[in-house]
């Protein structure tokens, strides 16, 4: 669980407090509870404020634009590949140099969704019916190709990055992670985001998983975040 998660773990908590609402079973305090007293409630409502304030505090922090320097340090120590790399590899050497800077980490489908959003990727539909992103003409200007591939009988093509791509990347970290900060603060969180797991979810969540439903699915059915679907995975051993 991330610092952000915490804070919005323990706010919720405190919200419902202050809501005369318990927390654990999501049940209606009795009126006659001390939690209910106007003046406590009134405490925990602005508790429940300054929880608010700090997370958007730590949320900016952890994606503050980057630094003359640290743009500069990225650039020269980025470990390019002459070799056309797919965007998970590309992200993963991207992350390794991230650290010990300002960044939070960075995920494959932050950079491949701003390409979409700048025109240089598109989406279409493979043989099978699934959504594929592929690179547009102005993609494959800036170096994203499309690498044939064949499997038995079967033939398929992968979306690669040259090193024109990758050092295009590079020099626009700031853009994507501008793109994924603007992209969260629209969307409104799940219902059911830092409140507590009940037995009846956690058995519906390994349910999915062993299922083979996607971990983002799941958190839209479950109304909760990916990342905290991950980690509730891991913390019930279903996952390392």
């Amino acid at each position: 669980m991330t610092e952000t998660e915490k804070i919005e773990y323990t706010r919720n908590f405190v919200r419902l407090l202050s809501e005369g609402i318990n927390p654990l079973t999501g049940e209606k305090i009795p009126q006659n509870e001390l939690l209910c007293h106007s003046r406590i409630s009134n405490c925990l409502k602005y508790v429940t404020e300054l929880l608010s304030r700090m997370r958007n505090m730590v949320e900016s922090v952890q994606e503050r634009p980057q630094t003359f320097e640290e743009s500069q340090n990225i650039t020269k120590a980025f470990e390019y590949s002459d070799e056309p790399l797919y965007i998970k590899d590309f992200a993963q050497r991207l992350n390794n140099m991230l650290l010990g800077t300002s960044y939070s980490k960075i995920r494959y489908r932050d950079i491949t969704e701003w390409l979409l959003e700048i025109g240089m990727l598109d989406i279409e539909e493979t043989d099978l019916g699934k959504p594929r992103k592929t690179p547009t003409e102005l993609g494959k200007e800036l170096g994203i190709i499309r690498e044939k591939k064949t499997s038995g009988d079967r033939v398929y093509y992968v979306t690669k990055y040259t090193r024109p791509a990758q050092e295009f990347l590079v020099e626009h970290v700031q853009h994507y992670i501008d793109f994924r900060r603007k992209k969260r603060n629209s969307q409104p969180k799940p219902e059911l985001q830092g409140t507590i797991w009940t037995r009846v979810h956690e058995e519906i969540l390994v349910d999915l998983f062993q299922k083979g439903v996607s971990l983002e699915e799941i958190a839209i059915t479950l109304k909760r975040t990916r990342s905290s679907i991950k980690t509730k995975l891991r913390k019930l051993g279903q996952i390392e």
